[in-house]
Parts: structure tokens; sequence; C-alpha cells
């Protein structure tokens, strides 16, 4: 999760409870950090800006702190961001209908793709990047502790959602 002053607030789960990740909220030198997309064997993390030019990448440890980081400065402003199921591509959208293309190396290391950016044919507005895995192969699977994340924030929404509608009823 991004923090309102672009730091990295990052929790790990362990034995049935989630925990802040030492050094956390890891601070990106960013003010406002649009998101973050993480590899999918948990190596390297990539936070992204829509308010300056600003891409952050940054090792994960085996604690869940941040290892060395870099941080670059793409052709514009990413919106959206994210990486090819084997990690190797970061993809970045902005909100003008461009798109763009970086190499991944297993450090996390970033290095612009030749030919980008590309103008697309969507209109201008807030886009959404995904990436699937290619017909008839595997995705990789996703973390224990990314499943348990979801699941944990998925059941607090719920909770919420339960909530609000026994205080309507009650008004």
């Amino acid at each position: 999760m991004t923090t309102e002053t672009g730091g990295i607030q990052a929790y790990g789960y362990n034995s049935g409870s989630f925990s802040v990740v030492p050094g956390s909220p890891f601070v990106s030198g960013v003010s406002i950090l649009g998101g973050v997309t993480v590899d999918p064997t948990d190596r390297f993390l990539v936070a992204y800006s829509p308010s300056v030019p600003r891409l952050l990448s940054a090792r994960l440890n085996a604690n869940g702190s941040l290892g060395n980081s870099a941080s670059l400065s793409p052709v514009f402003r990413p919106f959206s961001a994210a990486l090819s199921p084997l990690g190797s591509v970061l993809f970045a959208a902005d909100n003008l209908g461009q798109l763009d293309a970086w190499n991944a190396a297993p450090s996390g290391t970033l290095s612009h793709v030749l030919g980008f950016p590309r103008l697309t044919s969507a209109e201008p507005g807030s886009p959404s990047v995904a990436t699937f895995p290619a017909p008839g192969s595997a995705a990789p699977a996703a973390p224990t502790f990314m499943v348990w994340g979801l699941c944990a924030l998925l059941l607090g929404a719920g909770m919420l959602g339960a909530q609000r509608a026994r205080r309507v009823r009650t008004l």
C-alpha cells in the first residue's frame, strides 16, 4: 500500500496475523505514488507515480523489507502499470492512451524497450493495465501471503458492508 507522503507501507503475514515489515514505510522520494506491482516470484516491486514521470524499482528481501532500489524517469506520467506473468516486462500506461514497456531483470533493474512508448487507440482517461499468460501456458502461482492478504481485505470489506447495512436498517 502507498502512504499519503509517497512512502510504501508493507505488511507481512505470519502465524495468522499481519505485522508491519521492518523499516516500513519505505520512502520513495515521490510525493504521490499511484500504485505498486510485485513480480510473481516476490523478487522485486515497481511503484509508479501519476503526479510526476517516475518509476521506482526495488528488490524485496526475504523478510519483506526493500533492498536496493532505483528511480527512473519515463517519458510520461504512468497512471497504471503491470508486470508480465513471468515478471520480465513492465507495461505502463498514461491517461492519454500511450503504452510504455520496460524489461525487468530478476534483480528488479529496469531497461527501456526500444520502440516504446506507443500510442494506442485507447480513449484518454484513467487506464488500467493487466497482463495474462499466453494461451496454454501455466500462470505462476500467487504467493501465499498475497492470497491471505486478499482474503483478509475482502473479508474486511464484507464486514464493513454488513455493518453499514445494519446501520441503515436501524435508522
